[in-house]
């Protein structure tokens, strides 16, 4: 890389006593996003691991700090996926929200209430609420929102 790339991609981090905060664009999952005018783009924290002469080649980076801003290479390991998942285990982290505290659901917990209450077929409610059929159907029999043990309160 030309090291006006190199000087523009450091001039974008924040260096604090603890981490080093990207300060540009970010993806979607939060992290730094640095791209240049070739078309090439990079995440920051795994672009700083490779201007300092590691090689990341089929690995993921994970964060110590858990700050996916971050791109202080003492806060960063390089490992494999099975790595970053036993990290985010062991941090507490590897579990989605439960529920409509998930922001990918499409039910609340209101609704699955109904939808196991409701004696029709699951494709039957599927079609009525505009839904996919497979996402009532393991909400109907327990295979999701495993929280919800009780359905005779529903309203």
């Amino acid at each position: 890389m030309e090291q006006k790339y190199i000087d523009s991609f450091y001039s974008k981090i924040k260096k604090t006593p603890d981490c080093w905060e990207w300060q540009a664009a970010t993806d979607k999952d939060g992290y730094g996003k640095y791209s240049i005018s070739n078309g090439s783009s990079y995440r920051a924290h795994r672009l700083i691991l490779q201007l300092n002469g590691i090689d990341i080649t089929g690995k993921v980076v994970c964060h110590h700090c858990d700050n996916p801003k971050c791109c202080n290479p003492d806060h960063l390991f390089v490992g494999t996926p099975a790595d970053n998942n036993n990290d985010k285990k062991n941090k507490g982290r590897a579990q989605a929200a439960p529920g409509s505290k998930n922001s990918q659901a499409k039910l609340n917990e209101n609704i699955v209430i109904k939808i196991r209450k409701d004696p029709r077929h699951y494709k039957i409610i599927a079609r009525e609420l505009n839904l996919h059929p497979e996402t009532v159907r393991m909400a109907k029999n327990g295979t999701t929102w495993k929280h919800i043990k009780e359905v005779h309160d529903a309203p």
